[in-house]
């Protein structure tokens, strides 16, 4: 049985949560005079590196699926695990929205596959969408494990971090237009971070190396807080590309929180066995807990009478909403039938 890796499930788990504060804070899209907005746009911020590293986490993890089985047994584990979850709850959450009177039902089928694919649904199930590319991608980047590759998996990371998250930025705070045929081919998109979670899981830095990337994360973020609260939110056309998880503040945080969580010695925190077993099924939950999460917001914000711009909505909210849905999926889990839809 293969060792599990404690800083995976480390990552999975507060990234799961990053992901429900960064829900919960939407006051940071949009810009209202006063503490609050400081306070949400410091929360987007610093919490910013959750969805960069789940994708890294998935590099991390799949890159050497060859080991372990055939590409035939990836893609139907992939399937069961992330598809079928995908078109079950894109089904659910159609039939709450519609039934709620959130949305109007779709017009034949068509409608309905042109909103599941563009995550008009539940907008927060446009994670899915890259992951899947990323499933895709990987029969043909499983290739590439082993030494022999690494210097050149470390150019095209290099190559698409400057051409895509790098140049573009600096030319738009320049004032001057990027052409976007410039970027580097094979990682001008989502690609960069499964490949890059690889790359810093099989890779020791050194302490120098640590700390001038968490300098450069550092200094990334600060600068999008910066400049975000100068020129008054995200819908600055100027400035709109800090919003973007590829932008060089989203690519240096999440690699810097990545190799954070890797360095420290998770043995010691969880030397028994029951303490590794919890950590598992917390770990375990988090894709149940993506999936439902939006759904506690929605009844937050309808039945209590806290709204985004209250400090406590914004940081005591989502833990209570993170252990409601916890607990559902806990549940779910262990009901036949229902356990396939929290995999």
């Amino acid at each position: 049985m293969k060792q599990r890796v404690l800083y995976y499930d480390v990552l999975n788990v507060t990234a799961c949560l990053a992901v429900v504060l960064l829900h919960f804070n939407g006051l940071a899209h949009s810009f209202q005079p006063g503490l609050g907005y400081v306070q949400a746009l410091l929360f987007e911020c610093i919490f910013f590196w959750a969805v960069p590293v789940f994708y890294m986490l998935t590099g991390a993890t799949l890159f050497g699926y060859r080991d372990r089985y055939d590409t035939e047994a990836f893609f139907k584990k992939r399937m069961l695990r992330t598809l079928v979850p995908f078109l079950a709850w894109s089904l659910i959450m159609l039939t709450w929205k519609v039934g709620t009177g959130q949305m109007q039902p779709p017009v034949g089928p068509r409608s309905f596959v042109v909103m599941m694919l563009n995550a008009e649904i539940m907008d927060v199930y446009w994670f899915f969408l890259p992951l899947f590319m990323m499933y895709l991608a990987m029969p043909v980047l499983s290739l590439l494990t082993g030494e022999r590759y690494r210097r050149v998996l470390w150019y095209a990371v290099g190559v698409g971090f400057l051409t895509t998250s790098v140049l573009p930025q600096l030319f738009s705070l320049l004032g001057m237009a990027y052409n976007g045929n410039l970027m580097f081919p094979l990682f001008a998109s989502w690609l960069l971070f499964p490949v890059l979670g690889y790359l810093l899981s099989t890779t020791d830095l050194n302490r120098r190396q640590r700390c001038a990337l968490y300098v450069a994360a550092s200094f990334a973020t600060a600068l999008r807080f910066g400049v975000t609260l100068l020129t008054h939110g995200a819908d600055d056309p100027s400035v709109s590309f800090f919003w973007s998880y590829l932008s060089f503040p989203g690519v240096l945080l999440g690699a810097a929180i990545f190799v954070f969580v890797k360095q420290v010695e998770w043995g010691r925190f969880f030397s028994k066995p029951r303490r590794i077993k919890a950590l598992t099924a917390l770990s375990g939950c988090s894709f149940g807990i993506y999936l439902i999460h939006m759904v506690a917001l929605h009844y937050f914000v309808v039945l209590t009478p806290w709204d985004g711009g209250d400090a406590f909505f914004r940081m005591g909210c989502p833990l209570i909403a993170y252990t409601i849905c916890l607990m559902i999926v806990l549940v779910g889990k262990k009901v036949p039938g229902v356990r396939r839809l929290f995999p």
